[in-house]
């Protein structure tokens, strides 16, 4: 084998990756995973994941967002709404409501609680079982039953984020 056929070492990104997957992949409902393709799973994975990896110190981090192809590798049938707070309870009851309150449905959930370990500047170090965790984070990944426009998605994405600095 050549060493072009040779892959890359792992990263500690691609462990933290590995990590995060999994969590997430146990908490996505069995017919989602039936209407998608396998690319299209990955790669909303590795939005959320780059999107809680990205939170720092950020008490909550928000984004409703129109996925591409192009951009994060998969489209939607609907707007995205993506949450990464430090955990606590009634946040997806709460976004939930939000999101109900302005008019849109929730079409598919994901909520995976995890174990977060960051450096001091906010750098995601590593992942844990949630359970026993000395710091846990909330990460959620709602897919909407419409799509918004861009004026819908900046205030749905101020509403929740107001919602959850309440819940805080």
């Amino acid at each position: 084998m050549s060493s072009t056929d040779e892959k890359s070492p792992p990263t500690p990104r691609d462990a933290l990756l590995a990590e995060f997957s999994q969590a997430f992949l146990r908490r996505i409902p069995d017919e989602y995973t039936a209407s998608i393709d396998e690319d299209e799973l990955w790669a909303q994975i590795e939005s959320v994941f780059a999107f809680a990896a990205a939170r720092c110190r950020e008490p909550i981090a928000v984004r409703v967002f129109e996925p591409s192809i192009t951009s994060e590798g998969y489209a939607a049938r609907g707007t995205v709404v993506d949450v990464t707070t430090d955990d606590s309870p009634f946040l997806v009851d709460s976004v939930t409501a939000a999101i109900e309150r302005f008019g849109s449905s929730v079409a598919m959930e994901i909520h995976a609680v995890l174990g977060a370990v960051r450096s001091d500047s906010g750098e995601l170090l590593d992942l844990t079982p949630a359970r026993g965790a000395e710091h846990r984070e909330s990460v959620q990944h709602y897919l909407l039953d419409r799509h918004l426009d861009e004026a819908e998605r900046a205030d749905l994405e101020a509403r929740v984020r107001g919602v959850l600095e309440d819940v805080r």
